[in-house]
């Protein structure tokens, strides 16, 4: 399993502050998962668009009428849009849109078919479709419940990084408990 970090910026080199971008990204949801046994992942992409604007894994997005949910694969695999924890939308193929006409919590799974059977190979963090427009400014973060936080970053070109999960899930754990600690007060 590996876990791909999309990250605003590239590493700059200085290690100090690469380590605090991988952190932003992930505080931001900006990551997802791949088992690439069979297949790499990179240049898998999941987003929304609304109209000239785009929004990537982790954003929260108020719905409009023109609210479209995208997803781009490498190659060609059986997509799953999930829309608050069920089976929203299928197909197989290597490019998928689609309007959103509800609210929800939306995140795609991809599923490889290799070696004459169909194996999980990507799951995306979710993007958030609200009725109400969120504040962008940390101070402004809104808490939807004791361990979900809403956050929404500028979606530039994205950078991928990948690392192997078992360094993220020691270090992120402790720094983001400290960190929601510190933001609930």
């Amino acid at each position: 399993i590996r876990t791909h970090v999309l990250t605003d910026n590239p590493f700059s080199g200085n290690s100090q502050q690469d380590i605090k971008t991988v952190y932003q990204s992930l505080l931001h949801g900006r990551c997802y998962f791949a088992l690439e046994y069979f297949r790499k992942a990179q240049g898998f992409q999941f987003w929304i668009t609304q109209g000239q604007k785009e929004f990537s894994m982790g954003d929260c997005v108020k719905l409009t009428d023109h609210t479209q949910l995208c997803v781009s694969c490498p190659e060609k695999a059986h997509l799953r849009f999930i829309r608050n924890g069920s089976v929203w939308l299928q197909k197989t193929t290597r490019l998928l849109s689609s309007p959103v006409e509800e609210t929800g919590v939306y995140r795609v799974e991809v599923y490889l078919k290799s070696a004459g059977k169909v194996r999980p190979w990507i799951f995306s963090n979710p993007i958030f479709v609200t009725w109400v427009h969120l504040p962008l400014a940390r101070e402004d973060w809104i808490g939807a419940s004791s361990d979900i936080l809403f956050v929404r970053l500028a979606p530039p070109s994205l950078y991928l990084h990948s690392f192997q999960p078992l360094w993220i899930l020691i270090h992120l754990s402790q720094r983001l408990h400290r960190s929601f600690r510190a933001w609930k007060g």
